[in-house]
Parts: C-alpha cells; sequence; structure tokens
C-alpha cells in the first residue's frame, strides 16, 4: 500500500499553539456560533520560522457538523502573509478536528510568490488543553513560481 502524503513529506507549513480566547456569538437559526481565536508557532521549510494569529466563525448545524471560516496573519522573516479559510469539522470525542482549503495573500514583495496561492490543511484542537495544531498541506502537484508549493487559482474562501 502506498504511503500517506502526511507519512512521506513534510507539510507546507505546520502550526502549533493554544486558543486565546472563545466567545460565544448571536446563534443562527439553526445552532450555535462561536468564534475561536488561536496563537501559534509556524514551521515551514519554505517559509522558514515564524508565528501566526488566527480568528474563526464556527457554526453547529443540526447535523453536528460545524460550518467555519476564518482569517489570519502569518509573521515571517521575509513579511507578513495572510490566510483567508473555510471548511467543516466536527466533534470526535475531547477534539475538534476541521478540514478546509485557504488562500494567501502576501504583503512583502519577497513573498509574492504566495499571492493566490491555495491549501488544504487539517486544524486539530484538544477541548481539554485548548492546544491546536493545524497541519497545511499542498492543494495539488500543479507547477508555481516558486517549486513544491500549493497551486495558485480562485479563492475557495
Amino acid at each position: 500500500m502506498p504511503a500517506t502524503p502526511t507519512e512521506t513529506t513534510a507539510p507546507f507549513m505546520l502550526l502549533q499553539g493554544r486558543v486565546e480566547s472563545r466567545r460565544v456569538l448571536r446563534p443562527a437559526p439553526d445552532g450555535p456560533r462561536m468564534e475561536i481565536s488561536f496563537s501559534a508557532a509556524l514551521t515551514s521549510t519554505q517559509l522558514g520560522p515564524g508565528s501566526a494569529a488566527c480568528s474563526f466563525i464556527g457554526h453547529l448545524g443540526p447535523d453536528g457538523h460545524y460550518q467555519w471560516q476564518g482569517r489570519g496573519a502569518l509573521f515571517l522573516s521575509a513579511g507578513t502573509v495572510t490566510a483567508r479559510s473555510r471548511g467543516q469539522g466536527q466533534r470526535r470525542g475531547n477534539t475538534i478536528v476541521y478540514q478546509g482549503a485557504m488562500v494567501f495573500r502576501s504583503h512583502a514583495s519577497a513573498l509574492q510568490w504566495l499571492d493566490g496561492l491555495q491549501a488544504s490543511f487539517e486544524y486539530v484542537q484538544d477541548l481539554a488543553s485548548l492546544d491546536v495544531t493545524v497541519r497545511c498541506e499542498e492543494a495539488s502537484a500543479a507547477e508555481t513560481a516558486h517549486p513544491s508549493t500549493p497551486q495558485k487559482g480562485p479563492s475557495p474562501c
């Protein structure tokens, strides 16, 4: 059986941090909503080390799945990059797991190759410790302006 990408390759980007705040919002007609904000250390062989600050709003639907959308800022030695994300997930025991897609926007000339880049990711939050891990993978193997990076294209968000 072939190895999965997570078994053979380093992620495009890995965030490891902790939830800083949770805020209950006015509920939607069919379920509760909450805003989650977290800070994280960032590691990436392509971007170098850095940090991230992210926030998203999740809505729990009647089927037990969360729908969410978020924004974040990545602080790197070469400059700042922002990201928008969208996806869905569900609670698994004492953990919430979301899968989704994100798109990047560069605010530094050295990082312009990130503009419009898309990537898939998985967000895992431990509900007891509030620890967060986000593993961001390449969206496809399509060639881009920078080797081994996620595909450019219209925003999924």
